[in-house]
């Protein structure tokens, strides 16, 4: 099946879902996210956006090539760049954000296949509490089918992760490259993450900044970036064997 294919079939099942979910959440008190409104969001286009990327005469280091490109909704020309900071292991890499244009702190996890490929990317924060995640097209397709009240097949069971969902799906690229984060300007909540290898989902980019990519332990991360314990994703999504 084509990926737009299948993604017009979870379409149609995240709207089923959404239904189950309206009356899960009436019957407990352990959840107040409203999943389907984070979908909707993660569904639209920026009309005009500034981009924030690695500073081109930083040296092409691994951690240079795989940071993300911050596309800020209704940026500025000219706006400041934010403090750009990184964590990384054999299995993961960690991009944290702050100050600058930026209204909040922001982060990602990747967790990276054994080629060195992003399966997932774990959101630091959502202002409506929603646990966000946003995964690799074909992780996607190996998964199998939807769960009942979900959306996409690496969803886990709603009773057991209420507030969690994945926001989209990204295309795998020829190279494990940084993706494309899409930032909503007040909340600076994430719309959206895409491979560069992807269509650009903003009409008018008015300015391309350079921000200076620093290894976490250079710089004092915010509390609450400090504080953030993100997961593997096979912890979190029903990832094939």
């Amino acid at each position: 099946m084509k990926w737009n294919q299948r993604i017009a079939l979870n379409s149609t099942v995240g709207l089923l879902g959404a239904l189950l979910l309206l009356v899960s959440c009436a019957d407990t008190d352990e959840i107040s996210v409203d999943l389907d409104s984070v979908r909707e969001r993660t569904e639209r286009d920026f009309e005009s956006a500034v981009l924030f990327r690695p500073l081109d005469d930083d040296e092409r280091t691994d951690a240079i090539n795989r940071a993300p490109l911050l596309m800020l909704e209704q940026g500025a020309a000219g706006a400041e760049p934010p403090t750009v900071a990184y964590r990384s292991d054999a299995s993961s890499w960690t991009f944290y954000w702050w100050g600058g244009a930026m209204q909040q702190s922001q982060a990602i996890h990747a967790t990276l296949d054994a080629d060195g490929f992003p399966i997932a990317y774990e959101v630091f924060r959502d202002s409506t509490g929603a646990q966000l995640l946003f995964a690799d097209l074909e992780a996607e397709m190996a998964a199998g089918d939807p769960l009942e009240g979900r959306r996409y097949a690496l969803e886990p069971a709603f009773e057991e992760q209420p507030a969690l969902l994945v926001g989209g799906l990204y295309e795998p690229g020829p190279q494990p490259l940084g993706p494309f984060v899409y930032l909503w300007q007040t909340t600076n909540d994430i719309n959206v993450i895409l491979c560069r290898c992807m269509p650009a989902l903003v009409f008018d980019i008015v300015d391309s900044i350079g921000y200076r990519l620093e290894p976490a332990e250079n710089v004092t991360l915010p509390a609450e970036l400090a504080a953030w314990s993100p997961q593997p994703a096979g912890d979190l999504l029903r990832l094939a064997d």
